[in-house]
């Protein structure tokens, strides 16, 4: 059975698991393979202990048979952007658990304790190479933004998608 919950400090080593697994399937191709094999569990570990530790971070994870399969973080906009007051920092499912309806029902719970939080619009920003923007596409996302990110010494585009109305995103989720 699925169960979506807030992620508490023991989830940290789950949550890492998953974002490097992730990381390491959905960018192969698209990010330098030396980034990708230098991503290391431990000291991903250590970085969300502290994000959860935080107040700044809402983060959820989802969990099957005691397994974390995915999380999702959000919080406040990051980089000073006028149209958006929140923003998703990440999504990420591990493979088997992808294109089940997961990641919807995961960002329909942090996005009900972003709205709690005052939150009304959201911004996300993913690689333009990344295969899963059609998820966010799917969601009524507008492709509104340009930036980069240098990885390694790696630099990759990166498209902004947003949504004006936290609310209808949230209300997409569950169809």
């Amino acid at each position: 059975m699925m169960q979506i919950r807030k992620a508490c400090f023991d989830d940290a080593r789950g949550i890492a698991e998953v974002s490097v697994s992730a990381w390491q399937s959905t960018y192969k191709g698209i990010v330098a393979d030396d980034f990708l094999d230098s991503l290391s569990v431990q000291k991903r570990t250590e970085k969300w202990a502290d994000k959860i530790n935080g107040k700044d971070e809402i983060i959820y994870i989802a969990e099957k048979e005691g397994k974390i399969v995915g999380y999702a973080s959000g919080g406040g906009e990051r980089g000073g952007s006028s149209q958006f007051d929140g923003e998703l920092y990440a999504i990420y499912l591990l493979k088997v658990a992808q294109k089940k309806g997961i990641g919807k029902l995961i960002l329909f719970y942090l996005l009900n304790d972003m709205e709690k939080r005052g939150y009304r619009s959201l911004l996300v920003w993913i690689l333009k190479d990344n295969r899963s923007k059609g998820f966010y596409e799917k969601l009524g996302a507008k492709r509104v933004l340009e930036d980069a990110i240098v990885l390694s010494g790696v630099s990759y585009q990166l498209l902004g998608y947003g949504w004006q109305s936290l609310n209808e995103l949230r209300d997409k989720c569950t169809k």
